[in-house]
Formats: structure tokens, sequence, C-alpha cells
């Protein structure tokens, strides 16, 4: 697997030192960079899944994640954000929220001018 600088908060996939598939979320870090405590939330052994488990960095690969979150996957990342107590990851999740609302609401008011240049009169032509 390729070695990157992994740092808490990082979404990875790899193996834990009991060999299980996992993907999730790391919550720290060894002093000597070697291992990682994993917030497991996919594996193949389904009775780690919302565990922690032990990997060691160089089993670790760091997930890219889709900057095109939807509003649902937002709040979702949101209640994890605040389960871990990130309050920066908290902040950044509101922030990609807020903007994704404000989008949104342009759309909708773009929508909402272009229904009102119609010209009346062609709904009420019998």
């Amino acid at each position: 697997m390729k070695q990157t600088q992994i740092q808490p908060g990082d979404w990875v996939s790899g193996t834990t030192v009991h060999d299980e598939r996992i993907r999730g979320y790391v919550e720290t870090i060894s002093k000597n960079l070697e291992s990682a405590l994993v917030r497991v939330t996919q594996s193949d052994r389904e009775r780690i899944v919302g565990r922690v488990s032990e990997s060691l960095v160089s089993k670790l690969e760091l997930l890219k994640v889709d900057a095109g979150l939807d509003e649902r996957s937002l709040y979702n990342l949101i209640d994890i954000a605040l389960s871990a107590r990130d309050k920066q990851w908290f902040t950044e999740l509101t922030s990609s929220l807020e903007a994704l609302h404000a989008k949104k609401d342009k759309s909708d008011q773009q929508q909402t001018q272009s229904y009102t240049t119609i010209p009346h009169r062609r709904f009420w032509m019998g």
C-alpha cells in the first residue's frame, strides 16, 4: 500500500494488525508514526464496524474524499465530527453545508426568476 503522510481525521483504507480489511477515519497516530487507531466504518468483519482498530501506517492508504457531497452526507459527517469532538472538522463541514445551501438558494432564485419572466397572459389565454 502507499505510504503517505496520514494524519488524524484522514479517511483511510487498509488492513488492521489482525489482517482485517477496513475503511474508516484515523483517530490517533502513535508518536513513532508507525501505527494508527482507526474508527472503522466498513470492514470484512462486521463485528469491528464502529470500533477502533489498530493498523500499521504502512498498511493504510489515504482515501480521496469526494468534494461533491450531498446534503444528507454532510449531515452524517457532521454527526461523526460531533461524536469525535472534532471542532475543526465540524466547522469545515458546517461551512460546506452553508455553501451548499447558498448554492441551492441561488439556483432556486434563478429558476424562480426564469418562471417570472414568462408572460402571464400565456397562462390566461384559453
